[in-house]
């Protein structure tokens, strides 16, 4: 192998070992469910010191569901999101990442941010207890209904108002969701979080049974979905209108919930490790014309 070509492979494997490695980006998550009589709150953090899920079940007319979860490892990044939910209520959720991505976000409808601190502050480099008490203290406090399920003339469902709401994102994705759902879909997603007898849970792990998607929330309600609205990057002020449901109510039951997560932004290392590649493939191409 000529010195130049060798020299190049050596630039390339340096890049590889510097930019790739085993280091995930930095991924953060939230899922709240706003229902009648039941709330619902999933977090989701990630960074190369590992992966934490949280999630906390609520049942009863005002009960209050929150969840959190924070990773971090100096000097590669960190990663934290919580979810505070009350049934009949609303909710608020934040996510935040610092590392080789490095979007955040947060969505509010009904209930304050945490305190006058940001979720950013909160992350203090070291642990998440700063964090988890704030949660906590939040979760604990009264709120007025952020939202409200509006009908038309002929009583059919085609609008939510948002009464109490703010909130902010960059990148990230954001879906906004509300399924009308039979008498059963109570128990169904209780069972589907391990809870079979719906009793109250705070704090689980999510080695099993969390539910920290629209997609996977679907698919454990199945058959008791009734119908369903979806908005993605939902502006939370105002209302919401769609068509009319048919066969709905103001009595119907449903649930609505809000995802946002940064999980589908893309690695700029793998992007840049991609450019190198390429780079110094051309290189060589370019030094074995040239000889």
């Amino acid at each position: 192998m000529r010195r130049f070509e060798f020299i190049s492979l050596l630039s390339f494997s340096l890049t590889i070992a510097a930019l790739g490695g085993t280091r995930p980006a930095s991924a953060s998550a939230f899922l709240a469910i706003s229902a009648p009589n039941w709330a619902y709150a999933a977090a989701y953090a990630a960074s190369p010191a590992g992966a934490a899920y949280f999630w906390g079940l609520s049942v009863g007319a005002g009960s209050t569901a929150y969840a959190y979860a924070y990773s971090y490892r100096l000097p590669f990044g960190a990663a934290a999101a919580y979810a505070i939910a009350r049934a009949g209520v609303g909710w608020r959720g934040a996510f935040y990442a610092r590392g080789i991505a490095d979007p955040q976000g947060d969505l509010g409808m009904g209930i304050p941010d945490i305190g006058s601190t940001t979720l950013t502050t909160l992350v203090n480099n070291q642990d998440s207890s700063d964090l988890a008490t704030e949660v906590a203290n939040d979760a604990g406090g009264s709120y007025s209904p952020g939202y409200t399920i509006d009908t038309d003339t002929n009583g059919e469902i085609d609008g939510i108002t948002f009464n109490n709401s703010s909130g902010s994102e960059t990148n990230g994705a954001n879906e906004l969701a509300l399924y009308i759902v039979n008498g059963s879909a109570e128990s169904a997603f209780c069972a589907a979080v391990g809870d079979t007898g719906c009793s109250t849970e705070s704090g689980q792990t999510t080695q099993s049974g969390d539910v920290t998607s629209l997609s996977g929330l679907t698919t454990d309600l199945g058959s008791d979905i009734l119908d369903t609205e979806t908005e993605l990057d939902p502006t939370l002020s105002g209302t919401w209108s769609f068509p009319d449901i048919p066969g709905t109510t103001s009595s119907s039951l449903y649930i609505l919930v809000e995802q946002s997560d940064d999980t589908s932004v893309p690695e700029p290392g793998s992007m840049l490790l991609l450019g190198a590649g390429v780079a110094t493939l051309g290189l060589i191409a370019r030094r074995r014309r040239a000889a």
